[in-house]
């Protein structure tokens, strides 16, 4: 009780001489196991271990993996880790409270306070900071790197989430990837979003398969890809953009494009482009007057509203406008479209210069006719 000198190592020890556990007590109740080779298990702390009948696991800390029974190959590292698993295997729990309430999921890594705190059937995460996957209980396959990412995640499966808070508010939401600090942050049930970027993100929780790459791009519809934020003044690449162009994938073609009717009809303006109305309708839905706090470029094009009045008047179904989904959305133009009616109107022009140029060869050679007949006559 008071310690011991003149001991000699290896001839003297504390444990056991037989192939039984060695056990640690308190207060009359298991406080450390050093199972045997069949056991393998080791258990470090008041009441870690308590109940368990499985092998190959390892717990330090108070109530560490104090409920289980049947799970093998867990790790448990801080204090009420692992605490309340009953069969749940080849889990990894380091920090406290790290998957504090699963019972048998498999499969988990938690590193950091409170990482898969309520998770109970999930397999497969990865959490690592403050927080992350708190809320998880039975999501699938997720990996959540930073504070507070994925926090409120509850069945949600197949998530990335890196950087603090991204994903936050995902809930049920499945195959999204957020990278960034807040990326993805106001997705709840959306699945297959993507944002990469400080604050990139969907305008609203239940977008799916929409994109937002660069610091606070912000998507607002499902099914398009938003690159920048409304700061942005230029986006450049060593060469053009392309798309999907191949004959065989092509079906109901028609040579049906409206040319000069549709391009006489645009009317080309200059405009300079509010930024800060349009990032804050981006986030509130409201039409918001600002003052320019910074001098703004003079910008040279059409008035969407404007060539979808035309369109529509000619019957034209132009995928040069891309309409708002909802009240909540705004109007964009693919400028590279109108190249397609642009090359109908030089071809009708070039028919009209055509006719004219066969017109005015049929009245030149009238002319000459005419010019014949009276030099004819005056000789006469």
């Amino acid at each position: 009780l008071t310690g011991n000198s003149g001991t000699t190592a290896g001839t003297n020890f504390i444990g056991t001489t037989d192939d039984v556990d060695l056990i640690f007590k308190v207060n009359n109740v298991q406080a450390g196991t050093i199972s045997n080779s069949t056991g393998s298990n080791v258990f470090y702390g008041y009441q870690t271990g308590n109940t368990n009948s499985g092998a190959n696991n390892s717990a330090f800390g108070h109530q560490a993996l104090s409920a289980n029974t049947y799970g093998n190959y867990n790790t448990a590292n801080g204090n009420s880790s692992l605490m309340a698993n009953i069969d749940g295997s080849q889990n990894s729990a380091y920090g406290t409270f790290s998957l504090f309430s699963n019972t048998a999921g498999s499969g988990n890594s938690a590193q950091g306070f409170g990482t898969l705190y309520r998770n109970i059937v999930g397999s497969a995460n990865t959490a690592s900071g403050l927080n992350a996957l708190f809320s998880n209980t039975s999501g699938n396959n997720n990996t959540a790197n930073g504070e507070n990412s994925l926090y409120f995640n509850t069945t949600g499966s197949l998530n990335t989430a890196s950087g603090s808070s991204s994903l936050y508010r995902n809930s049920t939401g499945n195959n999204n990837t957020g990278y960034g600090r807040n990326s993805l942050a106001q997705n709840t049930t959306g699945s297959n979003n993507t944002a990469i970027g400080y604050g990139a993100d969907v305008a609203s929780g239940a977008l799916t398969n929409a994109t937002a790459v660069g610091n606070g791009a912000i998507v607002n519809v499902s099914n398009k890809v938003r690159i920048g934020n409304t700061a942005v003044t230029a986006i450049e690449g060593q060469v053009a953009f392309t798309n999907p162009s191949d004959a065989r994938f092509k079906t109901q073609v028609k040579a049906n494009v409206p040319g000069l009717d549709f391009i006489t009809n645009l009317q080309p303006v200059t405009y300079i482009f509010d930024n800060a109305k349009m990032a804050t309708y981006i986030k509130t839905g409201a039409l918001i007057d600002t003052k320019f706090t910074t001098a703004q470029p003079l910008r040279t094009g059409f008035l969407a509203q404007d060539v979808e009045k035309i369109a529509k008047q000619m019957g034209y179904q132009f995928d040069g406008i891309n309409a708002p989904a909802d009240s909540k959305g705004y109007y964009t133009l693919g400028y590279s479209q109108f190249v397609v009616p642009l090359v109908q109107a030089v071809k009708e022009q070039q028919t009209q210069i055509q006719q004219l140029q066969k017109d005015k060869a049929t009245l030149q050679q009238q002319l000459d006719a005419i010019l014949k007949r009276l030099t004819a006559l005056e000789k006469k």
